[in-house]
């Protein structure tokens, strides 16, 4: 059973009780609209006229971290798409199927598109975000961050060659495909 969260502008619009209570949690910050609640980032480039769009598609980006076994450095698992090339950088992800939750997509998606088995550490934040495989869609891409089950390679090939993943250092500088890398910061 998909578990539904209420948006906080329906929590903010049910009553003025329920405003005291969620306004005592939030901190609001400068910038393209953060919100923190109870220690987790709720983010969002969309005006809040524009959100929750009817055309938005529920996503989730998964963020797996490594140590690097000779140096300890932290590492971030992207793919490209051999016959696509300008997909390269790719953190894997995907569409959340009907009555799946955020977690158990992350973990299919990852599956899917690198082999990896992961075990999801939590939810990082949700941005509404262009689609990027679909123009005039909107995703509601929900990030979270994991780690790998068991011992991974460092690079390999995945769904018959067609994907090629491998490990890139997690810095400040890191980039990746897309507008996927927006809540690297929250694992630095």
């Amino acid at each position: 059973m998909r578990r539904h969260r209420p948006s906080l502008e329906a929590a903010l619009t049910a009553d003025v009780a329920a405003v005291s209570a969620v306004v005592g949690q939030l901190r609001v910050s400068r910038g393209p609209h953060l919100l923190f609640r109870d220690g987790r980032i709720l983010r969002s480039r969309v005006p809040s006229t524009k959100r929750r769009a009817l055309n938005a598609r529920l996503r989730v980006v998964v963020y797996v971290t490594r140590e690097q076994p000779g140096t300890g450095a932290d590492e971030l698992p992207v793919f490209d798409l051999r016959d696509e090339p300008e997909f390269a950088n790719v953190v894997p992800g995907g569409r959340l199927e009907p009555g799946e939750t955020v977690e158990e997509a992350a973990v299919r998606e990852l599956r899917e598109e690198t082999g990896l088995k992961v075990r999801v550490v939590g939810e990082l934040g949700v941005e509404e975000q262009p689609s990027w495989r679909v123009p005039g869609l909107l995703d509601e891409n929900h990030f979270v961050h994991a780690v790998p089950n068991t011992p991974t390679r460092e690079e390999w090939d995945h769904a018959d060659g067609a994907i090629r993943c491998r490990w890139i250092p997690l810095a400040t500088e890191t980039s990746v495909f897309g507008e996927h890398g927006a809540f690297l910061y929250a694992i630095l």
